[in-house]
């Protein structure tokens, strides 16, 4: 086997592995749980995967090309970030369960509009096409900058520059796949989950969003503190 075969199966296998960490898992999950359906929610898994896949390969492309590297700051800034969208999702979520439960509790259509200010904002933004692919697009590329510094320095270790933005391209497609396959088995679950009890679908989307909420304040007190 080839030194640029090998590395090309290294990107895919490293992109896969990449996909299931805690992080991504827990910020996708917590879109994903949201939706009742697996056609639904397997769009949100591949555009987190573009979105993370552009970062990484216009970061590491930038400093296996032009040796522009990234700014620690910057790295941990975008790490930070990922703390507090996970924070923002689940705390999003919860908002959006009860006062999707509310609406349902009681008959009287003036219930949506006294919802709390967050539900009401994603119900209105939900109208445009573009929030929806936007969301997980933003989410990948915030991530994508946080995990570009590990990336960046295994580039350094490639001897061409080909073989370095081919190593970048595989490592996103692999990254692409894997949160498609992990946002497969989240929709799964909780596709199955709504066929057979709705409270049990809520009781996941709970679930999900009180993880995401408890791993983003451990994230961002380890980074800061």
């Amino acid at each position: 086997m080839s030194d640029a075969t090998s590395l090309v199966l290294l990107g895919l296998l490293l992109g896969v592995r990449h996909a299931t960490d805690p992080d991504h898992v827990g910020a996708v999950t917590a879109i994903a749980t949201r939706e009742r359906t697996v056609r639904g929610a397997l769009p949100i898994g591949v555009l987190w995967g573009v979105g993370h896949a552009l970062t990484l390969v216009v970061v590491g492309g930038a400093n296996a090309i032009f040796g522009i590297k990234v700014p620690s700051r910057i790295g941990l800034t975008a790490e930070l970030g990922v703390a507090v969208m996970l924070v923002g999702l689940g705390a999003w979520s919860l908002v959006s369960l009860v006062a999707h439960r509310r609406s349902h509790a009681h008959a009287h259509p003036h219930v949506h509009a006294d919802g709390p200010v967050m539900a009401r904002i994603d119900r209105l933004a939900s109208r445009y096409a573009w929030w929806s692919k936007a969301r997980p697009i933003a989410m990948g590329v915030v991530h994508g900058l946080a995990g570009s510094a590990a990336a960046a320095l295994l580039v350094l270790t490639v001897r061409t520059r080909v073989l370095a933005m081919t190593y970048l391209f595989v490592f996103g497609l692999g990254t692409i796949a894997g949160m498609l396959l992990v946002t497969s088995a989240v929709a799964l679950s909780v596709s199955f989950a709504a066929e057979r009890h709705g409270g049990l679908h809520r009781l996941l989307g709970v679930a999900a969003a009180v993880v995401s909420v408890g791993f983003g304040c451990f994230l961002a007190y380890d980074i800061a503190i």
